[in-house]
């Protein structure tokens, strides 16, 4: 989810955040919380990179979904959250954490996972629901 549905990019930060850790294992205390911060991190430099190369995001219209693992709709939906806020959607739903779970693989409080995790509902809520509108409209 924090790359956008991109199965590329997923497989490629999932390898990587593996690959370090093997390189680490000695200096690893906790090693899924490690895991899960390091992929976040490779996600978020090869889409800073990619923001860099091309200028600015791509146009939506011309993006190959073929790669995406996810809906159009819902993929969509998800590039507009922030990383950090897609990241705890992630591990909310697909992975099944607690709030205190995602605190720690996060390193962050846990009134900021609410936080993030409200604002991203609230904004999925809104872009899905416009969506679903626009579809009865048409």
């Amino acid at each position: 989810m924090v790359a956008g549905g991109r199965g590329d990019l997923a497989r490629e930060a999932t390898a990587e955040a593996f690959a370090r850790l093997v390189a680490n294992v000695g200096s690893v205390s906790e090693p899924r919380g490690w895991l899960y911060r390091t992929g976040y991190r490779v996600v978020i430099d090869e889409l800073r990179r990619e923001q860099r190369t091309a200028g600015s995001m791509p146009d939506t219209a011309a993006v190959d979904r073929s790669g995406y693992l996810l809906s159009g709709e819902l993929v969509e939906a998800l590039r507009v959250l922030t990383p950090a806020q897609r990241l705890v959607v992630f591990l909310a739903y697909p992975a099944a954490m607690s709030l205190q779970e995602i605190a720690d693989v996060t390193g962050s409080p846990v009134a900021t996972v609410k936080v993030r995790l409200h604002r991203a509902r609230k904004a999925l809520r809104v872009l899905l629901d416009d969506e679903e509108e626009a579809d009865v409209r048409a």
